[in-house]
């Protein structure tokens, strides 16, 4: 929970299906309340917000999601990680292919109800997951936490990308 730069509170949380699996999940839910007691909410599914992009067979996971106030942009950013099937690389194992997570991001419209289309912020050459931003007050920057999902790879990138400024 977020406590926002307005005084509202705001979530961004999956819209899993549990007994569906962990690939069940193919969008994330807006929650924002003025008392945490009472919260208006909006789903986003990717396939249907955004079909040239995404679709259910190839779509595994929109996962781990979070929300940052940007004073650069003055809006919300919502940030997860999105796997594919067709992003699957090969492991040191031959018998496994690695889901390859990628985090994005996407700004939301002023009253929490939707978000812009998803847009890449960090590449990690594998599969990362679990993104976590702080501000470092002291140094003046955003930090990006996540997890590194990846097994050992044959991965001819083994570099990363990030978005300037995040």
């Amino acid at each position: 929970i977020l406590r926002g730069e307005d005084g509202y509170f705001y979530m961004v949380v999956t819209d899993m299906r549990s007994d569906e699996g962990w690939a069940s999940n193919d969008g994330l839910v807006l929650l924002r309340s003025a008392d945490m007691v009472n919260w208006s909410h909006t789903a986003i599914d990717f396939p249907t917000a955004w079909p040239h992009r995404f679709d259910r067979n190839s779509l595994t996971q929109v996962w781990k999601k979070q929300t940052i106030y940007d004073p650069e942009e003055g809006k919300y950013m919502v940030y997860y990680s999105i796997g594919r099937h067709d992003w699957e690389y090969e492991t040191d194992d031959p018998r496994f292919k690695q889901p390859y997570f990628r985090i994005y991001y996407s700004y939301a419209n002023e009253d929490f109800t939707d978000i812009t289309e998803p847009r890449l912020l960090f590449d990690f050459g594998t599969a990362a997951i679990d993104g976590d931003i702080v501000y470092d007050s002291k140094n003046g920057e955003y930090v990006l936490f996540f997890k590194d999902e990846g097994r050992s790879v044959v991965n001819p990138k083994g570099n990363f990308r990030t978005r300037q400024g995040v």
